[in-house]
């Protein structure tokens, strides 16, 4: 199978990179509403509401947190609702995860209990871009990442 053949719908790309994650921990909060597209160089964990997508390093999506949009991200471990697609390098789905979308991933893991509706598709996503557009340099250059 070539690479090609694992490229998901969304026309990403998996590409290496020197890029390095940033030690500051981004917050969305339990009650907070956001609407848009969100980027963090660092960690990001959210307990909100999002409608857009989440570009993070590390990305946790907490139990109460429901996320209507795409995921990108070098590790990321849902455990709340999220209808959408998810791109990452390590993906685990806890036991009380509610996910509707595909998965693109090297590595999955996903608990007993976990809810998933969408085709998993395995790569080797170091890093990626989206549209020719790189995530993860966009997360560095600036806080939004604008898709074609």
């Amino acid at each position: 199978m070539s690479t090609k053949d694992k490229q998901p719908s969304a026309n990403v790309t998996y590409e290496k990179s020197s890029f390095t994650p940033s030690k500051v921990l981004t917050v969305l909060s339990e009650g907070m509403v956001l609407t848009g597209n969100v980027a963090s160089k660092g960690d990001m964990h959210v307990d909100g509401d999002v409608t857009g997508d989440i570009h993070s390093y590390r990305l946790t999506i907490g139990e109460k947190a429901t996320v209507n949009g795409s995921l990108f991200g070098d590790e990321i471990i849902v455990s709340g609702h999220v209808k959408g697609e998810i791109t990452g390098r390590v993906v685990r789905l806890t036991s009380t995860a509610d996910v509707t979308g595909d998965i693109n991933h090297d590595s999955l893991s996903i608990e007993a209990g976990a809810h998933l509706q969408g085709l998993c598709k395995r790569g080797n996503p170091i890093t990626y871009s989206v549209n020719g557009k790189a995530v993860i340099e966009a997360a560095i250059s600036n806080s939004t990442l604008e898709l074609d």
